[in-house]
């Protein structure tokens, strides 16, 4: 499956305050193993910003993204076309622009889903991937 990855995931698993870490971890590990992930320089963007508030020192956040990012992910560029229907997106649908970049961005390119705990993109119709998905998958419920 093509899943985008949500900077929310990325923050999580780089700050450490999410009280699930084991299992935050896991489900980066499966993502990487058995689906291709793309993100946006938009994704990095909110990472970089959201990190320093959190924790703090550039070198960390770069080193992160250099160690578990980049070497699993593929790139997907923001172009006219993505900004564009972001716009659109976010007015239909009521999302910030964020969202709607990422919404745009999933659907200019044919993702199948996105990894992320934002409920926001369920407005837009795309099929959303996180943490309870793992249990899910192993009692047999969905494939993630």
């Amino acid at each position: 499956m093509d899943i985008f990855v949500d900077s929310n995931l990325l923050v999580y698993l780089n700050v450490c305050l999410f009280d699930r870490a084991k299992i935050l971890e896991e489900f980066w590990a499966r993502l990487i193993r058995d689906h291709n992930l793309y993100i946006s320089q938009f994704v990095l963007e909110e990472l970089n910003y959201t990190s320093v508030i959190y924790r703090g020192g550039l070198v960390r956040i770069y080193e992160f993204v250099d160690r578990i990012v980049l070497p699993f992910v593929e790139m997907l560029p923001l172009d006219h076309d993505v900004n564009a229907l972001a716009f659109h997106y976010a007015r239909k649908y009521g999302l910030n622009l964020s969202d709607a970049l990422h919404v745009a961005t999933i659907k200019l390119y044919e993702l199948d889903a996105i990894a992320s705990d934002d409920e926001d993109f369920d407005r837009a119709g795309i099929r959303r991937i996180w943490l309870d998905d793992l249990g899910a998958r192993a009692r047999g419920e969905t494939e993630v």
